[in-house]
């Protein structure tokens, strides 16, 4: 165990009026599982990418860790997923691997297959894995459960439940309720430019606001942050439209839906 530490942080865009945190202090246990939430363009990635080294700022970042950031960047896809473990872990033993897929009731067989055509789930369980595997680093997992269907994430929940040493950024509530025991709340006001999050909520509002005898909707929280949610769920529940939607938050579907189809592979 030990603390990454932010003392005094003050950082702002170039050009930007304002300041996107003020002298900011607090202190991280690199044994935590800790949730980073807030809205939309509140600058959670910036902040990810502070801990990085990758902007300048005031103040001072203290770790004795390594701070390793997902989704990680695979310079060559078009290799063998064994490969990429590999190289992200060297030195990992072939029964730690297995070890690894096992706890993501994952079979092996997509080691040995081209990362490049594996899903986007497969990829992102053998980013995760080679991440932990690599050791003495606090992992940095930005909006990991996008696009996943449900099975994945519930995957997911039971290996991170397993784990600690990481911040988790996502909008996805029950995933957060099930992994977490810390949570860091940015709060900042500023907005500089429309983020995806602000775009689905002009759609949304949009969709909405228009006069339908049905309405149908693919995914619409992707990129929407917990407060809006929480903010779409009590326009449906009190409007009650005839609502036909396509979604991974299961407390969205549990709170909105009146019928729930499953289709099965």
């Amino acid at each position: 165990m030990s603390l990454i530490s932010v003392n005094n942080l003050t950082f702002g865009y170039d050009g930007s009026y304002n300041n996107i945190f003020e002298d900011v202090s607090f202190n991280i246990d690199t044994d935590w599982k800790l949730g980073l939430i807030g809205r939309n363009g509140k600058e959670k990635t910036t902040f990810l990418k502070l801990l990085q080294g990758k902007y300048e700022y005031k103040g001072t970042i203290s770790k004795f860790v390594d701070v390793d950031y997902f989704p990680f960047e695979v310079t060559n896809k078009n290799r063998m997923s064994i490969e990429i473990v590999n190289e992200i872990a060297p030195n990992i033993a072939d029964w730690e691997i297995i070890k690894e897929l096992n706890l993501l009731n994952t079979d092996t067989e997509i080691l040995y297959k081209n990362f490049n055509l594996l899903s986007g789930g497969e990829q992102i369980k053998i980013l995760l894995i080679s991440l932990f595997l690599k050791g003495n680093n606090f992992l940095l997992i930005d909006e990991s459960t996008n696009h996943l269907d449900i099975e994945t994430r519930n995957n997911l929940v039971s290996y991170l439940e397993k784990k600690k040493g990481f911040i988790l950024v996502s909008h996805d509530r029950n995933f957060l309720d099930k992994v977490v025991n810390h949570i860091v709340a940015i709060n900042n006001t500023n907005i500089q430019d429309m983020s995806e999050g602000q775009k689905k909520k002009v759609l949304i509002a949009k969709s909405i606001s228009k006069q339908a005898n049905i309405y149908i909707w693919d995914e619409p929280l992707n990129y929407i942050d917990i407060l809006t949610r929480i903010q779409i769920e009590d326009t449906i529940l009190n409007y009650k439209p005839t609502l036909i939607f396509v979604e991974h938050d299961e407390i969205f579907i549990e709170k909105v839906s009146t019928k729930i189809i499953k289709l099965e592979r």
